[in-house]
């Protein structure tokens, strides 16, 4: 997504081929937006809000090629020609995202293992959350006592110590 913006902050006019059907809706989202609100829910936002604040569109254009076409068996030239492009910036960027930085990419890699487990993490917490609001209900109880409010804990301990992940999840 990162190289079509810059085709277009750095020319400013042509016709960019690309393979992606999100990226052409989402630049047509931001071609037709009034204000950046309209596409601030699209994802790369931030890449086309940079895009949207130069402001002329009228000299570029994305246009579609089909995705990963043995290009020798294509019979028209220019479709060939699109083609060949094409796999050479798909092949480009997974050699950059690979080899360019391998490092970086080994850390993003495990951040995103990280991030999944926490995610799982988080959704048993919350689990148990709702599944204490109960006990908790049932330890406060419903009448005030004069002196203060009786706080136990024992239910809620009970419950706690007795609760368990639910069978489809994994940790």
């Amino acid at each position: 997504m990162t190289a079509k913006p810059e085709i277009y902050l750095q020319v400013g006019y042509g016709i960019i081929h690309t393979d992606s059907q999100t990226s052409i809706h989402h630049f047509q989202c931001m071609i037709h937006a009034h204000d950046p609100a309209v596409f601030m829910h699209l994802q790369h936002s931030d890449i086309l809000l940079k895009v949207w604040k130069k402001g002329d569109f009228t000299n570029i254009q994305l246009r579609k090629v089909q995705a990963h076409l043995e290009y020798d068996k294509v019979d028209c030239p220019l479709t060939r020609y699109w083609c060949m492009g094409n796999k050479i910036a798909n092949d480009q960027a997974q050699h950059a995202s690979l080899h360019v930085c391998p490092n970086l990419v080994s850390q993003l890699q495990e951040q995103c293992v990280n991030l999944i487990k926490a995610r799982q993490l988080l959704t048993y917490v919350l689990q148990l959350h709702l599944e204490l609001q109960d006990a908790r209900s049932r330890a406060m109880p419903s009448v005030p006592v004069v002196t203060g409010q009786i706080h136990t804990t024992l239910v809620i301990r009970d419950a706690f110590k007795s609760w368990t992940v639910l069978s489809g999840f994994s940790g």
